[in-house]
């Protein structure tokens, strides 16, 4: 049985039968590894790299108090600050991170408790694939009994705070994965509407008319026949990009809206959750619906998702490059609400600022969530 477990234990991890071997007789080591393989499941949802890293920092950063990590946070970053002991930690300069660079860098005593929690949690996260594919071997590495020890103990912690807010993680992941899913469908209704435009010259007399028909039209009826058509894409692509886009925001509002009770501006709560509840005691409330702006809504969730899950995304920069869009919101609302009919007309200008603002939000959305093709 031996044998077997350490052949299997050997190609499930891609390390030699002797390193195995190695590791299941020291006993800190198989510690360090039962217990990664746990805080890998519950922590980072099955598979650990830096982004898994960081938006499990966003999610636990509130719930966790400085005094219980200080002491160890303190000790990495003092013993990262030599150069010897940074490279054999990095060993390589693929596995090098500019935001642990910068930390490192630091005073300590100015570090933010954001910092504290990635300090730990890539060292760990070293310390883990250094152990199985390090330059030093895994002799080496299996000397370092107390920075394992320590880690150990940190990923001990860590999950215990996922223990106590499993659901809440939970729920989090699933809601992350199913914001990126609703970009993926966006991009791809988005580019359909695009591409019905620009073939419209190919398939017109092919999707709208009999051969019979097309021939006895002359040009003029022809152009104007295209005419209708094109314009009708046109605001069926803003339409589309719109609905996907005000889809995305609303779902990530729930979200958002889990961590209401860190919402200090009752005003900034109403508009997030559109809604507002008025009235003399708790039995004769009542739910007053109060809408809010398109791009006043998406400053909102840019700026809490930042806050609550994705504190390394640039909010100023997004600020700047939003205000340059202010006109699209016409364009959709002309369309959408129409006071007469020449305001159904969308130019080619316009379709090409909508464009722009789909890709742009799109790519910006990515960027807020952290996620990588």
């Amino acid at each position: 049985m031996k044998e077997q477990f350490t052949n299997w234990l050997s190609t499930h991890l891609k390390v030699s039968r002797r390193n195995i071997n190695i590791l299941l007789k020291d006993e800190l080591a198989t510690y360090f590894f039962m217990t990664w393989s746990i805080y890998e499941s519950k922590c980072y949802n099955g598979f650990a790299n830096i982004n898994s890293l960081k938006k499990f920092i966003s999610v636990i950063e509130n719930k966790v108090s400085v005094g219980i990590i200080e002491e160890d946070a303190k000790y990495f970053h003092k013993r990262y600050q030599n150069q010897i002991n940074y490279k054999h930690l990095i060993y390589d300069k693929k596995n090098d991170n500019i935001e642990f660079r910068i930390i490192i860098s630091k005073e300590y005593s100015v570090l933010t408790l954001y910092e504290k929690l990635f300090l730990l949690s890539f060292v760990i996260y070293r310390y883990r694939n250094n152990i199985f594919h390090g330059n030093k071997g895994i002799e080496s590495w299996l000397k370092y009994k107390e920075q394992i020890q320590k880690c150990i103990t940190i990923m001990q912690l860590f999950l215990n705070i996922t223990t106590y807010k499993n659901s809440n993680m939970e729920e989090y992941l699933k809601m992350h994965d199913e914001l990126i899913d609703m970009i993926g469908v966006s991009i791809t209704d988005s580019e359909t509407c695009k591409k019905d435009i620009e073939n419209l010259d190919n398939d017109f007399p092919q999707r709208y008319l009999t051969k019979l028909e097309y021939k006895e039209l002359s040009e003029v009826e022809k152009d104007n026949i295209k005419n209708e058509l094109i314009l009708f894409r046109r605001r069926t692509y803003i339409k589309t990009i719109f609905s996907n886009i005000e889809g995305i925001l609303y779902t990530t509002k729930q979200l958002i809206l889990k961590n209401r009770d860190k919402i200090t501006k009752d005003e900034e709560l109403i508009k997030l959750q559109e809604k507002k509840y008025e009235g003399s005691s708790k039995d004769r409330l009542k739910e007053i619906i109060k809408r809010t702006g398109f791009l006043e809504n998406m400053k909102l969730v840019f700026k809490y998702y930042k806050t609550f899950y994705s504190p390394d995304y640039s909010i100023d920069k997004f600020y700047t490059k939003l205000d340059q869009f202010k006109s699209v919101k016409d364009i959709r609302d002309k369309i959408v609400h129409p006071k007469d009919s020449l305001e159904l007309n969308i130019s080619i200008e316009e379709l090409n600022k909508c464009k722009e603002f789909s890709e742009w939000f799109f790519s910006e959305f990515k960027k807020l969530l952290n996620f990588e093709e």
